[in-house]
């Protein structure tokens, strides 16, 4: 997938939600999720921006980049511009907001302004012009975060990403207070990721998580197979570069769940909509 700018406008869109993918815990496979949604999302003609809050800068190479992009939407607001003006668009018609490289001084700043404005992020995407009825996917830092913390306040669904792993079977207490912040009217879920059904350990720790969360689980759950890191690798989404793979049905699962959840229908299939993101 090649890479093209896009700048994301002003104003407020009509119908906008906003779903949040977070977890405790790194290395669960959660900016693969999302750049692959975003991905399906736009092939199933559903108007989306995927925005990257994660300093790591790594949603792009999961939608086409080779290498991450430099200069993001922290540094423009840094610098006092829109950080709209940071947006791409890829030959998948998916439009996200990368990150960019970012300093420790810069990382400093950027705290502080988010301890000075609690409602900083809200103001930030009800200012993106998008097209009435889209998603906004956010790639969430490792919770607790400053930005993870504002973005759990803005999101309409939220998606806690859990490995199916021991390590995620003791975290429980940490995943209860991350859910606290949401608001009342938002739904959220755990999606478990990253099973692999030949390892008795994670069969275990799959059936253990399902009971623990019993009635949160998505009923999805993302298998770990080759087509991942193969996708990723020709610059490519898993749906479109290995479709009869387990992983790409997982995830055109997970996207009919939050189509579902989100009340959101798609157009013809394939087609890519109107985007003014």
């Amino acid at each position: 997938m090649q890479t093209d700018v896009a700048g994301a406008g002003t104003g407020t869109g009509t119908g906008v939600r906003t779903i949040a993918l977070v977890s405790p815990l790194g290395g669960t496979g959660q900016s693969t999720v999302v750049a692959n949604l975003a991905c399906i999302l736009a092939q199933r003609g559903v108007p989306c921006l995927a925005l990257d809050l994660c300093a790591q800068n790594a949603l792009g190479l999961h939608l086409g980049r080779t290498k991450p992009v430099k200069q993001g939407w922290a540094h423009l607001v840094d610098t006092g511009q829109w950080w709209g003006d940071a947006a791409l668009e890829n030959s998948a018609r998916v439009r996200w907001l990368p990150f960019g490289i970012a300093d420790v001084a810069l990382l400093e700043r950027l705290y502080e302004r988010l301890r000075n404005q609690d409602n900083w992020l809200q103001q930030q995407l009800a200012a993106l012009s998008l097209e009435p009825d889209s998603l906004v996917l956010l790639d969430v830092p490792t919770w607790p975060s400053p930005l993870a913390q504002q973005a759990l306040r803005c999101a309409d669904l939220v998606l806690v990403v859990l490995e199916a792993s021991w390590r995620a079977q003791q975290i429980h207490p940490e995943v209860q207070s991350l859910l606290q912040q949401v608001r009342a009217s938002a739904v959220h879920g755990v999606l478990l990721t990253r099973f692999d059904p030949r390892r008795a350990t994670q069969q275990t720790a799959l059936h253990a998580l399902q009971t623990q969360w019993h009635g949160h689980v998505l009923p999805h759950v993302v298998h770990e197979d080759e087509s991942v890191p193969s996708a990723m690798a020709a610059t490519d989404c898993v749906a479109h570069h290995m479709p009869q793979a387990q992983a790409a049905h997982d995830l055109q699962g997970v996207a009919s769940w939050l189509q579902d959840h989100m009340h959101i229908t798609s157009s013809a299939p394939g087609a890519p909509g109107k985007k003014n993101a």
